[in-house]
């Protein structure tokens, strides 16, 4: 019985989409990256690396694609502040 509810779960957290919380870590924060000094403190890479290890496909490519889309909001709102800045000098 127990080994059917584990077999259950692990399938269930393979599928499960990304919680708010993670989401909103890899959007904001997309530029951490480990360094070889500091290699467990960044929670962005750490927790790719763990979505790979256990084959937690769908939460990888989601990661990924919020990565992507906080890499694209830093950008816009660099140029934004940029021009802002510009504006006022």
């Amino acid at each position: 019985m127990s080994e059917k509810l584990e077999k259950r779960n692990r399938e269930k957290r393979k599928t499960e989409p990304l919680t708010a919380e993670e989401w909103l870590t890899f959007f904001i924060l997309p530029f951490f990256t480990p360094s070889s000094n500091h290699r467990d403190d960044y929670f962005s890479e750490s927790e790719i690396d763990r979505f790979k290890r256990y084959g937690f496909e769908k939460k990888l490519k989601r990661a990924n694609r919020v990565k992507a889309y906080g890499y694209l909001f830093w950008v816009v709102m660099i140029c934004i502040m940029t021009v802002i800045v510009n504006r006022w000098i």
